[in-house]
């Protein structure tokens, strides 16, 4: 997937320091894509993406019945403050 445009910072850098004492920062952006069917993942950094609607973020399952799997509740909310800052 290609990032054509970054709309907006989404929410605040999450800083952390890893067990090696590293510290890193992690960012949240809201971005157009033009092709969504080329999505390429890190697998160092991601295990997987899926494509919801709100809706199904708030319950936490698809449409089809399906569950979810979002890492942490903070995630939860950056991606429904990402729907808000789209509905502006």
């Amino acid at each position: 997937m290609q990032a054509e445009r970054f709309v907006s910072v989404v929410g605040d850098p999450y800083v952390f320091k890893l067990r090696s004492g590293k510290v890193v920062g992690r960012f949240y952006y809201l971005v157009e894509v033009d092709d969504v069917k080329s999505v390429k993942l890190d697998p160092n950094e991601h295990q997987d993406y899926v494509w919801v609607g709100e809706a199904e973020v708030r319950e936490g399952r698809r449409a089809t019945g399906e569950k979810i799997e979002i890492t942490a509740k903070e995630v939860v909310d950056l991606i429904l403050k990402g729907f808000e800052m789209v509905k502006q």
